[in-house]
C-alpha cells in the first residue's frame, strides 16, 4: 500500500554539509526524517517559496525538460529503505503511458514540491522508518545510542547500557549493533534512521551536520574527551545520569562504583 506522505518540515544550517527534511503522514500522524545535501535543501526551500532566479538551475531544468517532452511528474514514490538510505522513483506520464525513473528522495522532491507533486512512500517503508520513533518523547524515553567512539562504547557496557547501543563503529565491542562509521568518516543517514536518543563522541572540536541529524531526532549529542584521571571520574557521571535518564536502571550505581576503583588504583 502507498501512503500519501507531505513535506513537513525543513531544516537547514548553512555550516553543516548535511541538513534533514521531515516527510508526514497525510491524515495520520507517522513522520519520519531524510539527511540530505546542503544544495537539494537550498533548492526545496527555494522552490517551495517560489523565489524566481534569473537562470535555471538543476532541479528547474530537468522540470522543464520533462515538460518540454510532453511528460508529466505525477508521483514521488520512495520504495526501498536500505541500511538508513531511501530509494525513490519519479512516475512520469507521458502520451498515455507511465515511466518510473530511479532518483534520490531529496532530487524528486526538490523537483516536484514546486508542483505540489504527491509523495507516495510504501508502507513497508513507512513502518521501517517510524518504528523506533513511536515511543514517548522527553525525560524516560527508552535509550537508543549510537556510539562513535570505542572507549565510550566499553564505558556504557561497564555502566549496564550494551542493550540499548544501536549504532557503533567498525571496533566498537557492541556486536548486535549497526556500524554507522567513524567519527571522521559517519554515515549520518544511517544514524538518522537509528532513530538515536544519546549520540556519543569523543572529540574537541563540534559536529554540525550530527547537530543537525540529532535535532531532526530528538537525541542528545555527548561530547566528551579524556586528558587524564580526573575527566574520566568526571565524565562518568554526566554519562550516567543521561542513561539513567534512559531508563538504564543501575548506571549511577555502577559510575559511583567504577569511580572507587579507579581512586583505589591510582592511591
Amino acid at each position: 500500500m502507498l501512503v500519501p506522505m507531505h513535506l513537513s518540515r525543513i531544516l537547514i544550517r548553512e555550516m553543516a554539509d548535511m541538513q534533514v527534511i521531515e516527510l508526514s503522514e497525510t491524515g495520520g500522524t507517522r513522520k519520519f526524517p531524510i539527511v540530505i545535501g546542503l544544495p537539494e535543501a537550498f533548492a526545496i526551500d527555494r522552490r517551495i517559496k517560489g523565489v524566481q532566479i534569473p537562470r535555471p538551475q538543476t532541479h528547474d531544468l530537468l522540470a522543464e525538460t520533462i515538460r518540454a517532452l510532453g511528460g508529466t511528474l505525477k508521483a514521488i514514490h520512495i520504495h526501498d529503505l536500505d541500511s538508513g538510505t531511501f530509494f525513490a522513483k519519479l512516475v512520469i506520464e507521458r502520451d498515455g503511458e507511465t515511466v518510473e525513473v530511479d532518483s534520490r528522495p531529496s532530487d524528486a522532491i526538490a523537483l516536484g514540491v514546486a508542483d505540489g507533486v504527491p509523495i507516495l512512500v510504501d508502507d513497508r517503508v513507512l513502518d521501517e522508518a517510524v518504528s523506533d520513533a513511536a515511543r514517548a518523547p522527553g525525560a524516560g524515553k527508552a535509550a537508543r545510542i549510537v556510539s562513535l567512539s570505542p572507549a565510550l562504547t566499553r564505558t556504557v557496557c561497564m555502566l549496564g547500557g550494551k542493550s540499548a547501543v544501536v549504532g557503533r563503529t567498525p571496533w566498537c565491542e557492541a556486536p548486535d549493533a549497526v556500524v554507522v562509521g567513524t567519527l571522521e568518516d559517519r554515515d549520518l543517514e544511517a544514524i538518522a534512521a537509528l532513530r538515536p536518543t544519546l549520540i556519543l563522541r569523543q572529540s574537541r572540536t563540534a559536529d554540525p551536520a550530527l547537530e543537525t541529524v540529532a535535532a531532526s531526532t530528538g537525541a542528545t549529542v555527548h561530547t566528551w574527551h579524556f586528558d587524564g584521571v580526573d575527566d574520566v571520574r568526571s565524565g562518568l557521571d554526566p554519562l550516567a545520569k543521561l542513561l539513567a535518564a534512559g531508563g538504564i536502571a543501575g548506571a549511577e550505581a555502577a559510575a559511583r562504583d567504577l569511580v572507587a576503583r579507579h581512586q583505589q588504583a591510582i592511591a
